[in-house]
């Protein structure tokens, strides 16, 4: 009898990770529209048992997002993540690349970037989470650092998350 554990859990999770939306794999999975959801975005990872599925909505009538990526088991939902809020066009290009360092890493950080990362072409991300795989929650920030905050909102844009196992682990399989 094998064991199902947070480490096999947390492997799926960077597997996944590094084939989706910020992945840093030679090639990566394309979001597909789920059909009868306006704005929705899907991308699925399987390997064996494991499916890890990252849904995400926008809309054409703002910079926001809402999503969340979950991960099952032998068809078994065992760990969750939910994310919301914005980020402008123009800086989603630096998110993915600070996403894809993290995930390269394999450091769990809320499931988001480094705490901070150094500044590339004036853009700082920040990413402020409690907890761990288990359970955590956080709020990550791009911050123009060439912006005087007395003259114009330096922020590029703001996510919230929160998540973790929906499970008690180790589980006998």
């Amino acid at each position: 009898m094998a064991q199902l554990t947070e480490l096999n859990v947390r492997w799926a999770f960077f597997e996944a990770m590094k084939y989706g939306w910020a992945g840093s794999a030679p090639v990566t999975i394309k979001p597909r529209p789920i059909e009868g959801r306006p704005g929705s975005h899907s991308i699925e990872w399987r390997e064996d048992d494991w499916l890890v599925v990252d849904e995400y909505y926008t809309t054409s009538l703002g910079p926001d997002s809402d999503g969340s990526t979950r991960i099952w088991f032998h068809e078994n939902l065992v760990w969750s993540m939910r994310y919301w809020g914005w980020y402008r066009e123009d800086a989603i290009s630096y998110l993915k690349v600070v996403l894809a360092d993290a995930y390269q890493t394999r450091r769990f950080c809320g499931g988001r970037g480094e705490p901070y990362s150094r500044p590339r072409g004036g853009i700082l991300y920040e990413n402020d989470y409690t907890g761990d795989f288990e359970k955590f929650a956080g709020k990550e920030r791009l911050i123009d650092t060439s912006v005087n905050p007395a003259l114009r909102d330096p922020i590029l844009g703001v996510h919230e998350y929160s998540g973790g196992l929906m499970v008690k682990l180790p589980i006998d399989i």
